[in-house]
């Protein structure tokens, strides 16, 4: 886990440390290593997908087994409803996020390659706080409405 949070704050921070060029860009060196940092940490927040989909298919299948009341309706206890819309609502941040990227990406010039990556890492960065709150809503919820 070291070795992972190192390979991706490591680079940031000696990219933060170096000079922008005298032209007051981002060089296409520094423009490779913003995309390095930007797929590194996709590849850390991609598998976040799996476990969103695990819980959501738990707390679907919670939902459904709920016992219907005396009127005929299920009654959602309290939070499970937004639990499960936080945790779609991250995931499609996700899936967002790829396809603008893949969509922008592709027109980019070179110049335009560095401020691009550097845009792109802050709202992976927000991806992933989104995915981990919803994700850690989701345990807890779970945690405190135990199976019945």
């Amino acid at each position: 886990m070291k070795v992972l949070y190192l390979t991706i704050f490591l680079p940031a921070f000696f990219l933060c440390c170096k000079q922008a060029p005298a032209t007051g860009g981002v060089s296409s060196v520094d423009a490779k290593d913003l995309e390095t940092q930007v797929m590194t940490l996709h590849d850390v927040v991609m598998p976040k997908v799996n476990d969103i989909s695990a819980l959501s298919a738990q707390l679907r299948k919670l939902k459904a087994s709920l016992p219907e009341s005396a009127e005929g309706q299920k009654e959602t206890p309290q939070g499970l409803d937004q639990v499960l819309e936080s945790l779609k609502l991250s995931e499609q941040g996700m899936w967002d996020w790829m396809k603008a990227y893949s969509d922008e990406k592709a027109k980019l010039t070179e110049d335009q390659v560095g401020p691009f990556m550097e845009k792109q890492l802050d709202i992976l960065n927000k991806v992933d706080k989104d995915m981990t709150t919803s994700i850690e809503q989701a345990k807890t919820w779970l945690a405190a409405h135990p199976a019945q």
